[in-house]
């Protein structure tokens, strides 16, 4: 039978470019598409109508483990990549940050475990490692929940937790291109944080063609 693939976060930037990745490339995958936002899965199923057949869409929260459990029922893989994730606006909400980024994901987890999801595959970022934001520090506490997610599990053998850690998605929504682009429309210099700064930037359809990878080195009986 074919694969079934859960996204959480399935109607963002990941999202997107990880389902052009699968139709174009992976004809034996499904996938089911999980977010909050309806409008962006009404526009994402438009776009994607001609396959039809092989997308699904899950309308709920990670802040709801119980609806968490129903997306999971019978999928071989998920992804987790639905965050909040603007830095500025985290700083000011961190308690937000807490309840979607940290305690969604122990949502995650627990429905992972209890649904028996073979393969769970966390996006994480690079401004986990010694964070500096309240971002940083909630993807660094995702890390630790996801790495130590097995001691709960009561010693089966059968479901792994891995996560992938990469730099700034090229033009993803929120990020720093948007604002060079405005920039160059306008004719105004391009603003950096620091001139002795270096960015990691990886596209879009890499970081999907990454997490896939990553997700066929894990173990998977179809």
């Amino acid at each position: 039978r074919a694969m079934v693939i859960l996204v959480l976060g399935g109607t963002g930037t990941f999202g997107y470019a990880f389902t052009y990745y699968i139709l174009r490339n992976h004809p034996d995958v499904s996938l089911r598409l999980f977010s909050n936002d309806e409008y962006a899965q009404y526009t994402m199923a438009q776009k994607f109508k001609d396959h039809a057949d092989r997308l699904t869409f899950a309308l709920g929260d990670i802040r709801d483990q119980r609806r968490l459990e129903r997306a999971m029922y019978k999928v071989d893989a998920l992804i987790h990549a639905a965050a909040l994730k603007q830095v500025p606006i985290l700083e000011s909400n961190p308690f937000e940050s807490i309840e979607t980024n940290v305690n969604g994901t122990r949502n995650v987890i627990e429905a992972a475990i209890d649904s028996a999801v073979p393969t769970s595959i966390l996006i994480s970022s690079d401004k986990s490692p010694h964070p500096e934001n309240v971002y940083g520090a909630s993807k660094m506490l995702c890390e630790r929940l996801w790495l130590n997610a097995r001691a709960y599990t009561g010693g089966r053998g059968d479901m792994n937790f891995v996560f992938v850690r990469y730099g700034n998605v090229l033009g993803s929504r929120g990020s720093v291109v948007e604002v060079w682009r405005q920039q160059l429309a306008e004719g105004k210099p391009l603003t950096i944080t620091d001139k002795s700064m270096t960015r990691f930037i990886i596209t879009p359809m890499k970081a999907a063609s990454l997490v896939y990878g990553v997700l066929l080195g894990a173990p998977w009986s179809g």
